[in-house]
């Protein structure tokens, strides 16, 4: 029969025991509960994301275009910029965009400059907008409402959100892989790389 010496010990490695296995259990449980979720393998579904905030599809054409309240507010935006610009014409596109530019030191301003031209459809500052959006810049981060930028974008033919958006689909990055629709977007890059880059005409 052991002694009352070790029957002490015997319990002591019981009670530390029992002790370490529940503090490996609500050690194992936290680190679980914290650990970082691994990204969804589905993806966004690029037909389901919609237009950019601001904009509506046009059931006739299946285009974004301008919501009224966008339409007005992007209109007094216009007719404050001629009046920095000291100019009695409204800006257009290319100017916005050189105007975007040089405020480069000043995200905010440099976002809603290139916003403005995004309204107006064009690819390259839609482009633009969807990259400042994912990566915070000059406004909050937002993926999705970047996403449906780089989506208007390699609508307007902006060579360089064609050939992203194709990576992604192929790859499944953010959206849900679809290796026959990065094909498709492919195709339309290359077509595009072979347009004639025809003059753009001021708004």
């Amino acid at each position: 029969m052991p002694s009352r010496k070790k029957w002490k010990y015997i319990g002591v490695g019981i009670v530390g025991g029992a002790l370490g296995s529940a503090g490996l259990l609500v050690a194992t449980i936290f680190i679980i509960a914290l650990w970082p979720s691994s990204p969804s393998t589905s993806g966004v579904v690029l037909s389901d994301i919609g237009c950019p905030t601001g904009m509506l599809e046009n059931m006739a054409t299946g285009k974004c275009v301008m919501s009224d309240e966008t339409e007005a507010t992007v209109s007094t935006a216009l007719r404050k910029l001629s009046r920095v610009g000291s100019s009695n014409h409204l800006p257009n596109v290319q100017q916005i965009k050189s105007m975007a530019k040089k405020a480069a030191s000043d995200e905010t301003l440099t976002f809603k400059l290139y916003r403005i031209a995004a309204f107006l459809g064009d690819g390259e500052s839609q482009y633009e907008v969807g990259g400042m959006l994912s990566k915070g810049r000059g406004a909050r981060e937002a993926n999705m409402e970047a996403l449906r930028w780089l989506h208007e974008a390699a609508h307007n033919d902006h060579l360089e959100a064609q050939v992203r958006l194709a990576h992604m689909l192929s790859s499944g990055t953010f959206v849900k892989k679809d290796k026959r629709l990065a094909s498709d977007w492919l195709h339309r890059a290359e077509a595009n790389r072979k347009l004639p880059k025809s003059k753009e005409v001021g708004i």
